[in-house]
């Protein structure tokens, strides 16, 4: 039986006597809670930019800041365009994802704890911008006011 509990408690693909699994948010007797707990910490982790939505006093504003450094990091490999808008393209994907679930965790509608949106929005922001301080600057100023105002 511990064996069994070992091996459930890393995967629980369903139960041993045949029947189906536990499903991804129930809790089993042995363990899947645990992982999928792990799996919503992760989500959320990312979700608020690697915790800067956790901070006190404007987190979108930071997570937006996070954005910047993260897609010079995309910019300066020297890819063509094409291959820069698949990037963002696949990134804003990922970031609405990760973003839906991490709303289904907390429980809550356009938290402000979930910063990915802002990183993903500075990233569409910046591609295409020839990439300065001053533009950057610039970029990041309007997206923060029209991110605010949301008209």
């Amino acid at each position: 039986m511990a064996k069994r509990a070992q091996m459930h408690d890393s995967f629980c693909p369903g139960r041993f006597d045949g029947e189906p699994g536990c499903g991804p948010l129930a809790a089993c007797a042995v363990g899947h809670r645990r992982v999928t707990a792990r799996i919503d910490e992760g989500v959320l982790w990312l979700a608020r930019g690697l915790g800067l939505g956790l901070v006190p006093r404007a987190p979108g504003t930071a997570g937006s800041l996070l954005g910047i450094p993260l897609f010079l990091l995309v910019h300066r490999q020297g890819w063509p365009v094409a291959v820069e808008c698949a990037i963002v393209a696949a990134f804003v994907l990922l970031a609405c994802a990760i973003a839906g679930r991490a709303e289904k965790i907390l429980g809550t509608h356009d938290s402000g704890q979930i910063v990915i949106d802002e990183i993903a929005g500075m990233w569409v922001a910046l591609l295409g911008h020839p990439v300065g301080w001053e533009s950057i600057l610039v970029v990041f100023v309007i997206f923060r006011i029209l991110d605010i105002w949301k008209p």
